[in-house]
This record gives C-alpha cells, sequence and structure tokens, in this order.
C-alpha cells in the first residue's frame, strides 16, 4: 500500500512549504488508490488525503474541490480545505483536522436533535442552487438503477413486486429540477461532533458525492441511517416531519429512490469487495423494512 514516503517528493514539497516541515505522518486507512494521513507539523494537526490523477476515483477529489468552492463554510460547518492541488500526477486535498465522535442515532439520543437541526441548516443554506457548476443527483442515481435492474432479474427476489411497483416509471432526472446543493452521501460517519465544552454543532466532512438536486435526498438517507441505528421506519419519517425539505417530498419519487438504494445495497453485499458486504448487508436490510412499511399498505 502507497503511504506518505512514497509519495512524489515534488508533492510533499509543496505540502512542507505550505505548512512547514511534517514531522509525523500517520496513515489513515481508505481503500486505494487513495493515500490518506493524518499529518503533523509546528502549524499543527492536518487531514491529508491523495490519489492519482488518472484515475477514475479523481473525479470524488475535484468534486470535494468543487465543494470547498461553493459552499458557504461561514453558514456550514464544514472542515476548511487548507491546501488543494492537481499537480504532480496526483490530486491533494488538506483538511484541518476536527477531531470528535460522530453522532449516536440510536432512539432517545440527544445527538439526533443536533443532527435534524444540522439538516435543516443545510436547506436554508445550500437551496436554491440555479448554476450547473456541480454535477445532476441522477448522475448518483443511475449507477443504483443499474444494479436495481440486475437484481430484478430475478423473479424469485423477495418482495420483488414492490420493488417493481415502486421503480416502474422512475426518471431520476426529476430529481435535478428545483435544485439544492447536497452532500448525496449523508451518513453517520459523515458526520462529526467536535470535541470540547462550547456548543455542539455538527460538521459535515467528505463531500466527494456533492450533487445539485431535491433538498429531500440528503434527508432521506439520513432516514436510513436511523433505521440502522434502531428507529422503526414510522420513528424514522417521524423525526423529518418537522424539515419543511421533507414535508413537501413527493411520496413515489422518494419510494423510488428507497427501492434503489436497497437493491443496489443488496448488490453490492452479495458481489462487492469482501470487506463491505456485512456492512452493505445491513443497509439492504434496513431500506428494505422502510419499503415494506411504505409500500406494503398500497399493495
Amino acid at each position: 500500500m502507497t503511504d506518505w514516503l512514497d509519495l512524489p517528493q515534488r508533492l510533499r514539497d509543496d505540502v512542507h512549504r505550505h505548512f512547514g516541515p511534517v514531522y509525523t505522518a500517520i496513515p489513515i486507512p481508505m481503500r486505494e488508490p487513495w493515500v490518506a494521513a493524518l499529518l503533523y507539523s509546528n502549524l499543527g494537526r492536518f487531514c491529508f488525503k491523495a490519489c492519482p490523477a488518472d484515475h477514475p476515483v479523481a473525479m470524488s477529489a475535484i468534486r470535494e474541490q468543487d465543494a470547498a468552492r461553493v459552499i458557504p463554510s461561514s453558514l456550514i460547518p464544514v472542515p476548511s480545505l487548507e491546501l488543494s492541488s492537481n499537480s504532480h500526477g496526483w490530486v491533494t486535498l488538506v483538511f484541518e483536522q476536527i477531531d470528535g465522535r460522530h453522532p449516536e442515532l440510536t432512539p432517545g439520543s440527544p445527538d439526533i436533535p443536533l443532527v435534524i437541526e444540522t439538516l435543516d441548516l443545510l436547506a436554508e443554506n445550500l437551496s436554491p442552487y440555479s448554476r450547473r457548476d456541480i454535477p445532476p443527483v441522477s448522475g448518483n442515481i443511475v449507477p443504483m438503477l443499474i444494479s436495481s435492474q440486475v437484481m430484478l432479474n430475478d423473479p424469485d427476489l423477495p418482495l420483488w413486486e414492490y420493488y417493481d411497483a415502486a421503480l416502474h416509471g422512475f426518471d431520476p432526472t426529476v430529481l435535478d429540477e428545483d435544485a439544492s446543493l447536497l452532500h448525496g452521501d449523508l451518513r453517520r460517519h459523515k458526520l462529526v461532533i467536535p470535541d470540547g465544552d462550547g456548543e455542539e454543532q455538527v460538521y459535515i466532512q467528505d463531500w466527494s458525492r456533492i450533487a445539485r438536486g431535491a433538498d429531500w435526498v440528503d434527508p432521506m438517507m439520513v432516514a436510513i441511517e436511523l433505521i440502522q441505528a434502531g428507529h422503526s421506519p414510522q420513528q424514522a419519517e417521524a423525526l423529518l416531519t418537522d424539515l419543511p425539505t421533507w414535508e413537501g417530498a413527493p411520496r413515489d419519487q422518494v419510494t423510488a429512490l428507497i427501492a434503489a438504494w436497497t437493491l443496489n445495497n443488496l448488490h453490492a453485499a452479495m458481489h462487492g469487495p469482501d470487506e463491505t458486504r456485512s456492512t452493505r448487508s445491513e443497509a439492504f436490510w434496513a431500506g428494505r423494512s422502510w419499503l415494506h412499511h411504505r409500500f406494503a399498505p398500497r399493495l
């Protein structure tokens, strides 16, 4: 596995010039071809990550660069991007290090209101977004639909009729209309409550799937996290009730996206990398229970 010292000397020299000499680099596990490390210099600690510029995942890094450009960081709690470079054959990102913990989302957790407030903050400050410099959210969804169709080719799939009915005629480009800026992958491990005694807030990190689209997509992702943490689908939906973005979400579109997301996770649990199959399976079961709750009474 490539680590900090294996990177081109010129790239590391750029980092040294910006932050001073790096005297410690602790590797952060990421899937190849990413190289990530917690860097220590006299200026502090920083989160470094880079990937080869000619690799397909470089688009994720470029989207994070775009996110830093368009997100109003004075209004949205995000780690600041301290250094960004596309030089020396690598896309490089260095963020401020936010020390803290991921929110606890089990029923009754005092962190849940903080997360709901964060969703409201995103909607208030990232909507509307009419420019075309950020990819549409349908680009994130089309690969899910491809995996979904693979799974629907099996007529013995449990709840096949639910998935088929939910996805029938679904056009993901409708989610590109009335666009807001979206995180696009708002899961628990992308949220951090910083250490300290000050007023608590939730930082949102890893904007590599930033998109523009329907403002209810990010709340939907959080609802799935709530279900995985032990809430029933009814309880998860109730926690979102006061969000204007969720109140106006078209039921059929939400149900279709739940179905696509669920089947995509089932496909990954069966055919994806071994190290991710367990987490994908857990996500599938959460989505399946939500789809059953939303769709069963209609059949």
